[in-house]
């Protein structure tokens, strides 16, 4: 019983857990180029 249920669960388990990585994929390709700039904007500043 309890390894049938595991077996119904794991399905859901890996979409979330594969959701959660899209997430935090599209999460760090989001920040990139705003750290780029941040980056950029810093060495500016310590430059000038």
């Amino acid at each position: 019983m309890k390894s049938r249920l595991l077996v119904c669960c794991f399905p859901i388990c890996l979409d979330f857990t594969s959701f959660l990585l899209m997430c935090v994929c599209l999460g760090v390709a989001a920040a990139t180029p705003f750290f780029w700039l941040l980056c950029e904007v810093k060495s500016v500043t310590a430059n000038a």
